[in-house]
């Protein structure tokens, strides 16, 4: 599975800072694995994870730091598998207290 994206602005607050994702995966066993890969326009690889057979993974947040415009995502299955995955413009701000 591939697909293409652009990341703009958010509506009020400007340029996007961050890329929040969310994830879960899970193989089942024998030859199952999943590739997921997220790469800019300049090819340059944000996020990459592989997962072999009896792998799993649920709940997983991170951060891709100070996004690009356009990213390719690319996903890879073999045998019984499942991977959800959510991604999002993220503005980070701080405060004092």
């Amino acid at each position: 599975i591939r697909d293409t994206f652009f990341v703009s602005n958010h509506p009020n607050d400007g340029e996007w800072d961050e890329m929040i994702y969310f994830l879960d995966a899970e193989c089942g066993s024998g030859s199952s694995s999943i590739t997921l890969t997220l790469r800019d326009h300049t090819s340059i690889s944000a996020l990459e994870r592989v997962w072999g057979p009896g792998a799993s993974e649920y709940g997983t947040l991170g951060t891709i730091p100070y996004p690009s415009e356009e990213y390719t995502l690319t996903a890879t299955f073999t045998g019984d598998t499942y991977l959800r995955i959510r991604i999002a413009g993220g503005i980070t701000s701080s405060w004092t207290l």
